[in-house]
């Protein structure tokens, strides 16, 4: 088995990705699976990234220790590199149920530790999240990066928070092609409509098994669907509203972003207003 630390590195921009992999074949193709670092490799090509090995080791404990002192916090800030935390073992943690119910923590001599979630020093803040007081931000050129909540480009709106997930530019003949697969899939049994129909009387419109539907006419029940718009548009507005606690709206000079709670209050002292639009 071999253990090693490893450097990638985007010809394009010059950012890199500093991470660790335990493999019985050196040439097996990892490039490594960092959040960022697949999202930039989707964005660029995989052919313009060049990978490294920087050290190898004779278990996994020291492969861990290294990535730690190269990928510390202050590696993990630098606007350079794809590392969203600090290293020493999360995919490790994140690829076992291990991990379940833990937190990756820093004590007050600055050692890295992994601790429950109920632990009382993590709990009374003892203990810090590695990620705490930190969020993913975009720049005006699409680079994707995290910096403190406190940064001043994020507050003044230069750095905008965000959003996961990856919109894909698709071709119409890709569009195409997916939705002849998905008409394929959705015929018979495969669609989720298959073996029922909509029923209503004055109350009420639910969806059942077709060979209900005979019971439900002697019931008094009509066949179809009947629903009431204005019910559905405010149940739509009271979950879009439970989506939003925590949160509010802010503008400052035509900008808009969604802050928490707990940074409204810096955000009204640097100019920041309530509203939409």
């Amino acid at each position: 088995m071999y253990y090693y630390l490893y450097k990638i590195t985007n010809q394009i921009n010059g950012k890199i990705y500093i991470g660790v992999h335990k493999t019985e074949d050196l040439e097996d193709g990892y490039m490594g699976s960092g959040t960022y670092l697949n999202r930039a490799k989707l964005k660029y090509g995989i052919e313009n990234f060049k990978k490294e090995i920087l050290q190898t080791f004779d278990n996994q404990d020291d492969m861990f220790k290294a990535e730690s002192q190269v990928g510390n916090e202050e590696f993990v800030e630098r606007e350079d590199t794809y590392n969203l935390t600090c290293g020493g073992g999360d995919a490790w943690y994140a690829a076992s149920k291990k991990c379940k119910g833990k937190v990756r923590v820093r004590d007050k001599d600055g050692n890295i530790l992994v601790v429950d979630v109920n632990d009382p020093k993590y709990i009374s803040g003892e203990l810090k999240c590695l990620m705490a007081g930190r969020i993913a931000v975009k720049d005006k050129d699409g680079n994707i990066f995290s910096v403190s909540t406190t940064d001043p480009r994020y507050l003044s709106g230069e750095l905008c928070q965000y959003n996961k997930g990856i919109k894909l530019n698709r071709t119409q003949e890709m569009k195409d092609k997916i939705g002849k697969i998905n008409s394929i899939k959705q015929q018979g049994t495969g669609n989720s409509q298959y073996g029922t129909c909509w029923i209503h009387n004055n109350n009420d419109t639910k969806k059942i098994k077709k060979e209900e539907l005979e019971q439900f006419i002697k019931d008094g029940w009509i066949k179809g669907a009947k629903f009431n718009f204005n019910l559905l548009a405010k149940e739509k507005m009271s979950i879009g509203s439970k989506k939003m606690k925590g949160s509010k709206f802010m503008l400052k000079d035509g900008k808009r972003k969604k802050v928490k709670r707990d940074e409204i209050e810096l955000h009204l002292k640097i100019g920041w207003n309530f509203g939409w639009k």
